[in-house]
């Protein structure tokens, strides 16, 4: 499995990178790259190449420049050899590793597998590519076309607050102060 971090979002709402803020004494997204670095191999799904200190990872730019975070599944089975990818966004720091081991553990002959209403934090496999090229070229480069034109299993979410999304600064820091305080 080839873990995908997107980071190629403009961040307009949070008004700086979310890539590179704090978090755990260093940039947010390499702090993801460790914590999933277990599960396998790591890269980043980029707009473009350089836009943050990546470290060592592997980044993927996007094929389909502006088109949204689906070039993370076309730049990974364009670029990668492996058959299976998890998404996961950047600003969802709070979400666990084993619930990426979980989608794996149930993804059986589905395309994909995903909590409900998480499709930036699930499992794809590489019979989704021309899905989800096709999407990219279409009027609706969304996540909910391409999940109409696959076959997804969807999960229960379960606990809401580990998919909490950090858009805003008072978002990130509320994040950091649960963080700090328990």
């Amino acid at each position: 499995m080839l873990i995908v971090i997107l980071t190629g979002g403009a961040s307009r709402r949070m008004g700086r990178d979310k890539a590179v803020l704090p978090l755990d004494g260093e940039a947010m997204a390499l702090a993801l790259a460790k914590k999933y670095e277990a599960l396998g191999p790591v890269c980043f799904s980029v707009d473009r190449r350089d836009r943050f200190p990546a470290g060592t990872y592997d980044q993927l730019v996007d094929r389909y420049p502006g088109r949204g975070p689906l070039n993370g599944i076309v730049s990974a089975f364009s670029e990668r050899a492996e058959d299976m990818v998890l998404l996961t966004a950047t600003d969802m720091p709070a979400v666990n590793p084993s619930a990426a081991l979980y989608l794996q553990a149930r993804i059986g002959a589905h395309d994909a597998c995903m909590f409900e209403g998480q499709p930036l934090f699930g499992l794809y496999r590489r019979s989704c590519l021309a899905q989800a090229i096709a999407c990219l070229e279409s009027e609706e480069p969304s996540f909910r076309a391409l999940l109409e034109l696959i076959d997804a299993l969807i999960l229960p979410a379960g606990d809401e607050a580990m998919f909490a999304n950090l858009n805003t600064p008072a978002e990130y820091d509320a994040f950091i102060n649960r963080r700090e305080n328990s």
